[in-house]
């Protein structure tokens, strides 16, 4: 291993090299008059020497480069930081793609000639692609991409629908078809819109190797094309639009779905959906709720692999319809948003009403006055359902909960129940509710102090015992009185139903105290 030479050695070396120059000089000069030896002209051989000797110090710049921290990163630490750098640029350069002029590459791509050397050797940094492209860019980005799967952007504002900026567009995007992983087609108020455009410039051709596909189209004509995409290995597929103008899928190996600004009711839901036995996930945002009625007797439909569903902006009757018509896993999570607007309370209460006995777990989460209602459902044996009442966002006026003693009359068995809510319901309600769900082992209750008082005194003023099963209290995050809980638990002793276990968060109780025959467990776990 080499050592760095001193200061002296490098004195000497310099002056060495000083000597050997100026004596090389000096004879030529003596044998100028030989015309055969072209180099023998101190004037021309003394620029060769100079460009030389640049070359040498740019060299020795990079040798000192190597000795800072930076210079001792790997290529693969470059390589990772210029990719953060490129993404951090990304929304900067999309509209500079048609102009190169305007384009330019982050900062960091010229730090020095081996981070440069880096960026252009690394396929990584030049995959994604925006098209209107100027053609020298578009081939600089084929060329560095390598055969790295290609993020094709195509924007259509500055096209305003002139055919031969749009046989442009299709022309580039024809080209690139064979090596597009993810296609991003996002158009505005045009009288063409993607659909139309894919139809007329593309057609059937396929798309062999792309999984991800994304289309934003603000355009209003409802004008629908019958037009089938060709994608064999789609997985992914996104589209914000009137679903008049979507093109049309036949992908049953479809995995992600998210549809945005649709009108679809339960049947038109359960149709579309019927298309992609394998989805995983599903998202449907109507911006206005169907009023097409269900039909009864609709087909079930499996999607044996489904993780994730959810539905916004829905009527109760299109909730209640799609649950007992989407056949999935029990470890699947569904959900749906229903609008104060397209549902009052008596209406909700009823469908939670319908459902509550398929599940043995419930939760009603409402942690402050002015926020949306959520209620929760999960068994072991069903999906777990989450239902979602929201408020409009110009009300001011807060959401009431579903009315405990109407759904008190629905047939349950429940076992666990969980209310997070600012308000309890009024001592009444409660022991009704309370009385109803007699098969309650656990119960966990987050909310103001005296609200939790009250929630106590409910079991003790009902007139028979509430909930005699209930073994396992959870006040985590709700302050009390220590002697009121001593109390408590006195009172379900004498009962003969006493707690195994209280679960509560430090410093949450005035006092610390013991209560015989109970385990009291500061903790924030959840147990069974």
């Amino acid at each position: 291993m080499t050592t760095e030479p001193a200061r002296s050695e490098l004195a000497e070396l310099c002056a060495g090299f000083e000597m050997q120059v100026a004596n090389s000089i000096a004879e030529r000069m003596l044998n100028f008059h030989r015309a055969s030896d072209a180099l023998s002209d101190p004037g021309k051989s003394l620029p060769e020497m100079q460009r030389r000797l640049s070359r040498s110090i740019q060299f020795l710049a990079q040798q000192r480069n190597q000795c800072t921290l930076v210079g001792r990163l790997s290529d693969e630490i470059i390589s990772e930081i210029l990719g953060y750098c490129m993404a951090a640029a990304y929304a900067e350069m999309i509209p500079c793609f048609s102009h190169k002029n305007d384009f330019s590459f982050p900062a960091a791509f010229s730090t020095c000639a081996r981070w440069r050397q880096i960026a252009m050797q690394t396929p990584s940094l030049w995959y994604k692609i925006v098209i209107p492209c100027h053609p020298e860019l578009l081939s600089l980005f084929e060329a560095r991409s390598g055969n790295f799967p290609l993020d094709v952007t195509v924007i259509n504002s500055c096209t305003k629908s002139d055919p031969s900026s749009l046989n442009i567009l299709g022309d580039t995007l024809r080209r690139l078809v064979p090596r597009i992983s993810h296609l991003f087609l996002n158009w505005e108020e045009h009288d063409h819109g993607p659909t139309s455009f894919l139809a007329d410039h593309l057609g059937s051709r396929e798309f062999q190797s792309l999984k991800s596909l994304h289309i934003n189209d603000c355009h209003q004509a409802k004008k629908p094309i019958g037009l089938i995409l060709n994608m064999p290995k789609l997985q992914f597929f996104e589209y914000h639009g009137d679903p008049i103008n979507m093109p049309r899928l036949q992908l049953r190996h479809l995995l992600h779905l998210h549809l945005q600004w649709t009108c679809m009711g339960s049947d038109d839901i359960l149709k579309f959906l019927s298309l992609f036995p394998l989805l995983q996930k599903c998202f449907l945002l109507n911006t206005e709720v169907s009023t097409t009625p269900s039909i009864a007797g609709q087909l079930i439909v499996p999607l044996p692999r489904l993780e994730t569903f959810y539905a916004l902006t829905m009527r109760p009757s299109d909730v209640d319809h799609l649950f007992r018509h989407l056949h999935v896993p029990p470890s699947a999570s569904l959900s749906f948003s229903i609008n104060k607007d397209d549902a009052n309370t008596t209406q909700l209460c009823d469908l939670l009403g319908s459902l509550i006995s398929s599940f043995a777990k419930s939760s009603i989460l409402k942690p402050d006055a002015t926020s949306s209602v959520t209620y929760r459902f999960e068994s072991k044996s069903s999906p777990t359902l989450s239902i979602h009442h929201e408020a409009p966002s110009s009300t001011k006026v807060p959401l009431k909960l579903v009315s405990f003693p109407k759904l008190a009359e629905y047939p349950n068995y429940l076992s666990h129940l969980h209310l997070n809510v600012h308000c309890l319901p009024s001592l009444r309600d409660l022991i009704r509710i309370l009385s109803s769900w007699s098969g309650l082992i656990k119960i966990k209750v987050r909310t103001q102090p005296n609200e939790f008082e009250r929630f106590l005194d409910a079991f003790e003023e009902a007139p028979l015992t509430l909930c005699p099963r209930l073994r396992f209290l959870d006040c985590q995050d709700t302050s009390f009185s220590s002697a009121r809980m001593l109390r408590f638990l006195a009172f379900r002793v004498s009962r003969g139903f006493p707690l195994a276990r209280l679960y509560m968060t430090p410093g949450f109780s005035d006092h610390a105290f013991i209560a015989p025959g109970t385990e009291i467990r500061v903790a924030s776990a959840e147990d069974g």
